[in-house]
């Protein structure tokens, strides 16, 4: 834009703030997009976290971690585009860049609910863990992959059954060893509904945390955009009277 010698101006002054808002909130963007992919990878390919997850047909979990694996790279892709457009002044840069981040705040508002609505306390997983858990017992005395999935997740975690040791005294089946603490013998207090669940959580928590956090930034990063859009054009327009 063409200056005025040395002098700077209220707008300018304006202008510059913005650019430098905007750049400060895409660089966290893209950090906080970086950091949603990167723990979408360590929850999906934990080795043992996986092999839970299969034992327990539990596939359906993956899916509110994909959606925010996607949207973490598209974030990603999305914040250097709006770098780029702060650092041009082209308000049509500025324009896609509000549309690509509402996209982005629709799909991060999805994989966070679908995420968080099958992965904490009080949601779907823990009936269905109990409904999963509870079937795997009652197979338990017969079924070889059943047996081995309650013992590989009673043992490692340090729970027992789907509602607890009651489970197997329903079905007339001796509570197995790795039902019981290895060194003290005592049965485990807690089922392996409650226990896998709080473990969910957790990571749960940390990604979908992270997500509606960014719908935050991104909102307010919407704001500054059409605030630089408006004084850009409005110093457009000064430039040319």
């Amino acid at each position: 834009m063409p200056g005025k010698g040395n002098y700077v101006g209220p707008q300018e002054e304006t202008i510059v703030c913005l650019k430098y808002t905007i750049f400060a909130f895409n660089f966290l963007s893209w950090l906080m997009g970086a950091i949603i992919f990167a723990l979408g990878l360590w929850i999906r390919f934990d080795e043992d976290f996986q092999k839970w997850v299969k034992g327990l047909g539990m596939q359906h979990y993956w899916t509110g971690i994909y959606i925010l694996m996607f949207i973490g790279l598209i974030v990603m892709v999305v914040s250097f585009f709006g770098c780029c457009g702060v650092i041009t002044e082209a308000r049509w840069m500025l324009k896609v860049f509000v549309l690509l981040l509402a996209v982005c705040f629709v799909f991060e508002m999805a994989g966070a609910a679908y995420t968080l609505s099958n992965g904490i306390y009080h949601s779907k997983i823990y009936p269905w863990l109990q409904n999963q858990l509870t079937g795997m017992v009652a197979r338990y005395s017969y079924d070889k992959d059943a047996r081995w999935v309650l013992d590989m997740i009673q043992e490692y975690v340090g729970c027992c059954g789907g509602n607890g040791s009651g489970d197997y005294q329903q079905w007339h089946i001796p509570t197995p060893n790795t039902c019981r603490d290895p060194i003290q013998g005592n049965e485990w207090a807690n089922s392996c509904s409650q226990e896998i669940t709080f473990m969910l959580q957790i990571k749960t928590g940390w990604i979908a945390g992270i997500t509606l956090f960014l719908c935050f930034f991104q909102i307010l990063m919407v704001l500054f955009a059409f605030c630089l859009h408006s004084a850009l054009k409005s110093e457009e327009k000064s430039y040319a009277k």
